[in-house]
């Protein structure tokens, strides 16, 4: 069961993440047409900036979240917990563990709704003479909050039943009670 888990995860959350990088890629490709358009020709792409705002970066925001969180990527600061006895080290992991599958799962809760809501009313933005659509990536709030509610909670269960978290081996895990040096 727990290597179908850990699979299946794993595949999602390289999915995901692969959706931001290319969302990064096509951004970069869409700005750079847009600029040589602009100023050799005095031609424009209409709605770029929308087109960036509310698709390229969302998507490049939201869906590493869970490949982030499977690779304990995040933003932690432990020069005090570093000092701290091990067991107080593991309570603590658990405790945030706690944190963080309470607020990612209110994120992705709420985040659905609202995607349910911009749905219902087609919510678009107009620039200039165009009219895009935005709804839909109100969808991928939800989704990438709700992927790294799923890793968040495997890691628990991982970490309640005293084994290593090791969803995806890329050379860039943590193995324990070791830090790879140069990073």
């Amino acid at each position: 069961m727990k290597k179908i888990l850990s699979g299946g995860l794993q595949l999602a959350t390289v999915s995901f993440a692969t959706l931001g990088v290319i969302a990064v890629l096509f951004m970069m490709v869409h700005i750079t047409v847009e600029i040589v358009l602009r100023w050799l020709f005095n031609m424009p792409l209409p709605g770029t900036i929308s087109i960036v705002a509310y698709y390229y970066m969302v998507i490049a925001c939201f869906v590493p979240l869970a490949m982030l969180e499977q690779n304990n990527r995040h933003i932690s600061v432990d020069v005090f917990t570093n000092f701290l006895p091990a067991p107080v080290q593991t309570g603590l992991r658990f405790i945030t563990g706690i944190l963080t599958v309470s607020v990612m799962a209110a994120m992705a809760a709420r985040g659905w709704q609202e995607a349910v809501s911009k749905h219902k009313v087609g919510a678009a933005i107009t620039q200039s003479d165009t009219t895009i659509p935005i709804w839909p990536t109100y969808y991928v709030v939800a989704f990438g909050c709700g992927l790294m509610v799923l890793v968040a909670v495997a890691k628990l269960i991982n970490q309640i039943f005293g084994e290593i978290v090791t969803l995806q081996s890329d050379g860039l895990d943590e193995v324990e009670g070791q830090v790879e040096e140069g990073v």
